[in-house]
């Protein structure tokens, strides 16, 4: 029989019909326990034991082959042979171990890394979103879920920077009104505000829009918008809205009236127009523009206006009309800014500012005349 290679066992054969045969190969009669055992496993079946000769153990086993059935096969390993090739084989399975721990852990780094880096990248633009940073975008050279978590991440910054720019072109009071539906709905209804209205624009405008190339009107505009609405924003006020040369803002009282509400004691609203018109005015300026104002202190109703496809949420009354009359006096004297405001609208403002009174003037819409100041310094 052919021997294996790796089974340091030798194999022997007894023939079955002529036992008294020497087993072959002939090494065999170098151990007479063969031929002894090959004979009695041919009576009582398989023999698998240790025995032992000349002071050494071997392992014997015998097996009666079905496909030469005329032989018995007896095969003999030696104690230690066998237990080098137990301890070999235990060596040779505790390497293949390592090297698979190896790769495992190889692998198991492999996959953190391409679970953490991403993840990692996730975070951190999730962080610069949250610092308002809605410029940021990830990007993963796969296909996987990560993919599709880096596709809605984009998605979102891009919604999110959207809206963004959005937020910076409407006022306080219009993002609280988008912020619910709520919020919305009691907006389409309109609700009675006491502000203080100023309404602001370039006396010269009509000398500039003549004297310039359009390129140059609109630059000197833009920086002069942003000016103002730096201003405004900066004295607690909201830019309404803004027109050819004049901008309207607004300065909301702390708290909503109902209808039989017609005044305030409080007067911080209105000192805070006050105070933006004279920075406005009669602070240095970057640009040679000649700025005049009107400011009125009355009750408007805010609210959308406008229909399902475009709407604007603005005020509108009396109150700025008439402080757009108090602009429209201002704009004739192109010569000097001129802040201008009426008696009703001046209480309390004596104690912060030198007024000077103009008389008595008849308001477009108004029966009555009205008590006309002008706002001189501060005091």
């Amino acid at each position: 029989p052919k021997q294996d290679s790796l089974l340091p066992m030798k194999i022997f054969a007894i023939n079955n019909p002529l036992p008294g045969l020497p087993a072959f190969p002939e090494i065999a009669e170098r151990f007479p326990f063969i031929k002894e055992e090959g004979q009695k496993s041919i009576l009582v079946g398989d023999i698998n034991r240790w025995t032992e000769y000349k002071n050494k153990k071997y392992y014997l086993s015998t097996y009666k082959s079905n496909v030469a059935p005329q032989f018995t096969f007896t095969g003999i390993i030696n104690e230690s042979d066998l237990n080098q090739l137990i301890n070999q084989r235990a060596m040779n399975f505790a390497a293949i171990l390592v090297v698979f721990i190896v790769l495992l852990l190889a692998l198991a780094i492999q996959t953190a890394r391409d679970f953490i880096k991403p993840l990692h990248s996730l975070l951190l633009g999730m962080k610069n979103i949250g610092q308002g940073n809605y410029q940021t975008r990830i990007s993963f050279d796969r296909e996987d879920e990560f993919a599709t978590l880096a596709r809605a991440f984009n998605n979102m910054a891009q919604n999110l920077s959207e809206k963004n720019k959005l937020a910076k072109m409407v006022s306080e009071s219009a993002a609280e009104m988008a912020s619910s539906d709520e919020a919305e709905l009691q907006a389409r209804k309109g609700q009675k505000r006491l502000v203080a209205i100023l309404y602001i624009g370039i006396q010269n405008y009509q000398e500039l829009i003549k004297s310039n190339e359009p390129s140059q009107v609109q630059k000197v505009l833009n920086a002069w918008i942003d000016d103002v609405s730096e201003v405004v924003i900066s004295f607690g006020g909201e830019i309404d809205k803004v027109m050819e040369g004049k901008i309207l803002a607004t300065f909301f009282a702390d708290k909503y009236i109902d209808s039989n509400q017609r005044g305030s004691e409080n007067f911080e609203f209105v000192l805070r127009a006050f105070n933006a018109a004279v920075k406005l005015c009669h602070s240095p300026k970057k640009h040679s523009l000649t700025v005049g104002a009107g400011i009125y202190k009355g009750i408007v109703i805010s609210g959308l206006m406008g229909n399902k496809e475009r709407r604007d949420l603005t005020v509108i009354g009396d109150t700025v009309n008439i402080a757009a009359r108090c602009f429209s006096i201002a704009a004739r004297q192109a010569q000097k800014p001129l802040i201008i405001t009426t008696a009703a609208t001046v209480d309390g403002i004596e104690t912060y500012y030198n007024l000077e009174a103009m008389g008595s003037f008849s308001i477009k819409g108004k029966k009555e005349n009205i008590q006309l100041f002008k706002i001189k310094t501060k005091n």
